[in-house]
């Protein structure tokens, strides 16, 4: 009995093992770019999920030749030169849209995205990493796509910088936060001392939400009335 489930967890890793060919991508992003929040927790959350499925991304400023399959990102001197090469310019007007075109050149693939700004283009990122999930591959993808609610957000109250995250992935640009009864500066204690270290946990959750291009309200049942 041993010697068969020996054999059979050999069999059962040999077919893992198979399943888990790598495929690299280069992501292409400039310098400037890259210093963005947006830009950044995207092509993060990429990287995370590619692993699942044998997907490993790194990140460049410029295409080489060595590399196969690129993801070119942002309204950068590179991107457009390629776009002008596939006679297509893009047409996105919406600035959180995006349009992205793919093409299979040398035994590889390439794959633009053009925001209408940084968000727009976090949003690409996004909209590739959910194909992927989809597809458990990176399939090619040609689409334009603009949001057609100008605002997008969920009643649930984020807390963390996590949840901010959590918000972007799924297309958010506006989230609410903790109740003003709970901020402002009552003359009482300990309400005062605490409400102190609300605002100042608060703050730095709106800086991080405007990092993201995002917006943070406070809400509370009272603003209902």
């Amino acid at each position: 009995r041993s010697l068969v489930q020996a054999f059979c967890a050999i069999v059962v890793l040999s077919f893992v093992g198979i399943g888990l060919t790598q495929t690299e991508w280069t992501v292409v992003v400039s310098k400037e770019h890259l210093k963005e929040e947006a830009i950044k927790v995207s092509i993060d959350d990429l990287k995370l999920a590619g692993g699942k499925f044998g997907h490993v991304f790194n990140v460049a400023h410029r295409v080489k030749k060595s590399q196969k399959n690129v993801i070119i990102v942002g309204e950068n001197s590179v991107s457009k030169n390629i776009a002008r090469s596939l006679d297509k310019n893009s047409t996105v007007s919406n600035s959180e849209g995006y349009e992205i075109t793919s093409v299979h050149v040398d035994g590889g693939k390439l794959i633009t995205v053009l925001g209408g700004s940084v968000i727009g283009d976090a949003y690409g990122l996004y909209w590739i990493l959910d194909r992927m999930r989809v597809y458990q591959d990176i399939p090619d993808i040609n689409v334009k796509r603009e949001p057609t609610s100008p605002i997008r957000y969920t009643r649930i109250r984020v807390k963390s910088k996590e949840d901010i995250r959590r918000s972007l992935r799924y297309g958010l640009n506006l989230v609410y936060g903790e109740n003003p009864l709970s901020l402002i500066d009552w003359d009482a204690e300990p309400e005062k001392t605490e409400n102190a270290k609300n605002r100042q946990k608060v703050r730095e959750l709106i800086d991080y939400a405007h990092s993201l291009h995002m917006k943070f309200l406070t809400f509370g049942t009272d603003f209902t009335y």
